[in-house]
């Protein structure tokens, strides 16, 4: 198995102490910011529209007020825009700019202290944990063998507390780093499909999605046969593009397209049926294109 570094166990900056959640240090600014429940300068503050059920119709307003204190996820664009979503009133509001370029990233929280973990695509060298409250961003060098790039695509924290990386493309390279360790590890799982996401399960299963269209369930500690369930989404013309998945507050389980569709999938289903297409309960359509999803853990400041 090949092995990783972590070379900044702490932070680069002092004044930001990535153990806690609401610090705020005087750190790399992340670009433009917002006041709560206020659009991004040159971001917007998009409604969108829902399709599921009549339940689901009584508990999703079509175009809501966007109240960043509501928010339910992070989305990431290609650009390095962060989002934050409210699933229920269907809006998407822009609150910084990580970094203005032509790029996909990954995009994780921890579910301890709220802290983003972002991975820039073509830029594996260094994560950024970006404070959930102040958005002010720290980097963390990252060692890897022989100097290579690795484009990272997906992102997420294990229950166990581990930040996980995985590789976009064929081969499917899973990178753990353990909470405060200077080394990661190297797990090679083949067969996932190219690009996505991943969420892990409590009973140590892992929800991968991929560009392809496919959802699947498979574990990482364990050498199996992954289980492939392709995503049914009605509002997607062809086979949809996935990039990103999480679960919102109330614990419900959405998937993203790139072109701004999510789509809320009972992923109990998922280990309770044989392989095979799973249609969502309900979707929304954002209207912004995602790279990637995350939980939020910490509200923004004012909240």
């Amino acid at each position: 198995m090949a092995v990783l570094g972590l070379t900044a166990c702490t932070s680069a900056n002092p004044a930001f102490d990535p153990t806690t959640a609401g610090s705020v240090g005087q750190g790399e600014s992340t670009g433009t910011s917002t006041g709560v429940g206020e659009s991004a300068s040159g971001g917007t503050s998009n409604g969108g529209t829902v399709a599921g059920s009549e339940e689901a119709d009584e508990s999703h307003g079509s175009e809501g007020e966007p109240d960043a204190c509501q928010a339910d996820l992070y989305a990431i664009n290609q650009n390095g825009a962060l989002y934050l979503l409210d699933v229920d009133e269907g809006w998407s509001m822009s609150m910084v700019e990580l970094q203005s370029q032509l790029s996909s990233w990954a995009l994780a929280t921890d579910p301890t202290t709220g802290i983003l973990h972002v991975s820039q695509y073509g830029h594996p060298s260094t994560v950024w944990r970006v404070s959930p409250v102040s958005f002010i961003r720290d980097p963390v060098p990252v060692m890897v063998p022989g100097n290579n790039i690795v484009n990272i695509a997906r992102a997420a924290f294990d229950p166990e507390g581990n930040l996980w990386l995985g590789t976009d493309g064929l081969g499917n390279l899973f990178i753990s780093f353990p909470p405060g360790a200077e080394m990661a590890s190297e797990l090679l799982r083949p067969g996932l499909g190219a690009g996505g996401d991943m969420l892990f399960l409590e009973d140590g299963s892992v929800v991968v999605p991929s560009r392809d269209g496919n959802l699947w369930l498979t574990r990482l500690d364990a050498e199996v046969e992954p289980l492939q369930f392709p995503l049914a989404i009605q509002a997607v013309d062809g086979v949809p593009d996935l990039t990103g998945i999480a679960r919102d507050p109330l614990g419900r389980a959405w998937v993203a397209t790139v072109n701004g569709v999510l789509a809320r999938v009972e992923l109990d289903d998922l280990l309770d049926v044989d392989p095979g297409p799973v249609a969502p309960v309900v979707e929304v359509e954002l209207g912004i294109f995602i790279s990637d999803l995350a939980p939020i853990v910490v509200p923004p400041d004012g909240c």
